[in-house]
């Protein structure tokens, strides 16, 4: 009976170890915002993508990334500072996206996303593309966004003659050394 008890435990534990495994994102990970405005597109680097995927097994049930806000760059510091207000960085520091039931078949993939931003959360469906190359895995995808639909203002300058689109679009290449 001890033995019975002993082997049933072990693979109890054994699939929860299995369900419950996480994986870091690589550092090399990125991430993009674009966005238009009444003078030109913008783009801005996010430098700074922490994250985790969670599996099952060897597959993905889900991913869990923060963005600091002031990683956000332009290469334009008045811009960079409009954004993190618009963004209300002082009370918001980080922009977190949490993917789940996520899918795939044959390398695409579909999940929904709880996206905050600004302390605002937005439910928002996802594609994302796998691929391999070595033992790296990328997910690739893009999200469009509505900043009014985080009660975000688009940023404006010089005096309101300058205003950014309302539309933007994250766009994404997450990777780990996870198949």
């Amino acid at each position: 009976m001890k033995s019975l008890l002993l082997i049933l435990s072990l693979v109890f534990f054994s699939s929860n170890a299995i369900i419950a495994q996480s994986v870091s994102l690589n550092p090399d990970s990125r991430m993009w915002v674009d966005g238009t405005s009444t003078v030109h597109d913008w783009t801005l680097d996010v430098e700074k993508v922490n994250g985790r995927l969670f599996l099952k097994g060897e597959v993905v049930d889900s991913l869990r990334f923060v963005v600091p806000v002031s990683s956000m760059k332009s290469g334009k510091g008045g811009m960079d500072d409009k954004v993190f207000e618009a963004l209300k960085h002082k009370s918001h520091p980080t922009i977190t996206i949490f993917a789940k039931n996520v899918t795939f078949t044959e390398g695409y993939g579909s999940a929904s996303a709880d996206v905050t931003i600004a302390g605002v959360k937005r439910t928002v469906p996802v594609s994302v593309v796998r691929t391999t190359q070595g033992n790296v895995v990328s997910y690739t995808g893009k999200v469009d966004l509505k900043m009014s639909d985080f009660r975000v203002s688009p940023p404006t300058a010089m005096f309101g003659a300058i205003k950014a689109g309302n539309e933007i679009t994250l766009r994404f290449d997450l990777k780990s050394n996870v198949r």
